[in-house]
């Protein structure tokens, strides 16, 4: 083996292992729990008309610890929720799963945005922290109105976050 292509491994180990310390975004979502019921209980439960299916989100929390970084402070958040569909048939269960994807997606994003930010006090930190899990349910509205509107565009001025 050359000696710049052992070099080029090397430094490459030590990426991925830096890379594998970085802490991931904690999302705990459970699995869903399912509702059958009549098309006429879908559009009492999701607020729409004419659809078959829908999702709500329950036990929605995020939580942040605030933990030393180098010569700071950083976020370490932790988000959890649970989905309740709500279908006509069972059918409709994989295309409510890609919305809950969606959603841990972009929770995903949003904690891994959260952790990269640095903080000079322990206060600053708190303080950050407490008001992203204050306004974490709006934030989980945005983005199942996000979801809804890149799977259906018909529906998206319609559709009302659950």
């Amino acid at each position: 083996m050359t000696r710049s292509l052992l070099t080029a491994l090397i430094f490459l180990l030590c990426v991925v292992i830096v890379r594998a310390e970085e802490p991931a975004a904690e999302v705990s979502v459970r699995e869903p729990l399912i509702r059958l019921v009549r098309r006429a209980g879908v559009e009492e439960a999701c607020g729409v008309r004419g659809v078959a299916a829908c999702t709500a989100f329950v036990g929605q929390r995020l939580d942040c610890a605030c933990e030393r970084s180098g010569s700071g402070w950083q976020l370490r958040p932790r988000a959890q929720f649970i989905p309740v569909m709500v279908l006509t048939d069972a059918t409709w269960a994989s295309h409510e799963n890609e919305h809950v994807e969606d959603i841990r997606e972009a929770v995903t994003r949003h904690l891994v945005q959260l952790q990269q930010r640095q903080f000079d006090s322990l206060q600053e930190c708190k303080a950050e922290g407490e008001r992203e899990s204050a306004g974490f349910t709006a934030l989980m509205d945005r983005f199942k109105l996000e979801s809804n509107a890149a799977r259906h565009p018909r529906f998206a001025r319609m559709m009302v976050a659950k």
